[in-house]
């Protein structure tokens, strides 16, 4: 067995994308092709803390689990951002306001899913 691959803490965002977040390196660039890598600490966090989807059989979604927004973009050939944060602590905030205002387009699809998940029951 080869454990290179092995997603520690895998959390499905898509049933039939292979779109997730889980442990893995994170080598200092973008690696994925869809995936959001984490710290092991942080990929077992939100895989403990969030309800994940509730399938019937492999394939037919119940219910959904967590909302999940991935939003912005990415420049390539700038500086990466993340090293910003050892002169400003801050650089990487996201304010309430832009949070509001990605959620905002979301939140009716949030809600009614919320409420098909309450109608199977709240356990994960």
């Amino acid at each position: 067995f080869n454990d290179e691959w092995e997603l520690r803490w895998n959390f499905n965002l898509e049933n039939k994308e292979g779109v997730g977040w889980h442990q893995y390196e994170l080598p200092g660039y973008p690696a994925s092709h869809s995936c959001l890598r984490m710290t092991e600490r942080d990929a077992k966090h939100m895989y403990e803390w969030a309800p994940q989807w509730k399938l019937k059989g492999t394939d037919v979604v119940l219910a959904k689990g967590i909302p999940v927004i991935v939003f912005g973009s990415y420049n390539f050939d700038g500086p990466k951002p993340w090293l910003q944060l050892a002169s400003n602590p801050a650089a990487l905030d996201i304010t309430a306001s832009t949070v509001e205002q990605e959620t905002t387009k979301y939140m009716a699809e949030i809600l009614k899913e919320q409420q098909t998940r309450l109608q199977q029951g709240n356990s994960n």
